[in-house]
């Protein structure tokens, strides 16, 4: 931890070969990732900081570090759920259909934080869909649903 409490992060270089060893290619298509695959964080490139950590703070994460370039978001002090950066792509262009890269991700949340959600967004579903300011789409559901 940092003096002011807030998690000490580091970066660190990708081990490729380590990485491509645990993929099992049938042939040269890329894959989608297993829908049961449960992700316990990811990195999105935004264009706009300001615009995405607002967007992120709206669905009901903290705020656990901003810097000018990056931020990284949380539920129940976790050091980070979600991570934002501009670092390739400050006032770039939202993705579009087709493009390569992460079309969706799902965030399970508690049947009482669902609910509080829905009613936030006005809505009575144990589902709910949202596409964040640069086109990534997000679903959140209920863990019983």
């Amino acid at each position: 931890m940092n003096d002011d409490k807030t998690p000490r992060m580091g970066t660190y270089p990708l081990d490729i070969e380590s990485l491509l060893l645990e993929v099992k290619k049938t042939d040269d298509e890329p894959r989608a990732i297993d829908e049961r695959a449960v992700i316990g964080h990811v990195h999105l490139k935004v264009t706009e900081m300001r615009r995405s950590t607002d967007f992120y703070r709206q669905l009901g994460l903290n705020l656990m570090n901003y810097w000018e370039s990056a931020a990284f978001l949380s539920a129940g002090g976790y050091h980070h759920h979600i991570g934002i950066n501009t670092w390739e792509s400050s006032s770039g262009s939202p993705c579009e259909e087709g493009w390569i890269g992460l079309e969706n991700f799902t965030i399970q949340v508690p049947d009482t934080e669902i609910l509080e959600l829905a009613s936030r967004f006005g809505t009575t579903r144990h589902l709910i869909l949202f596409q964040d300011p640069d086109g990534i789409r997000i679903m959140i559901k209920a863990l019983s649903g």
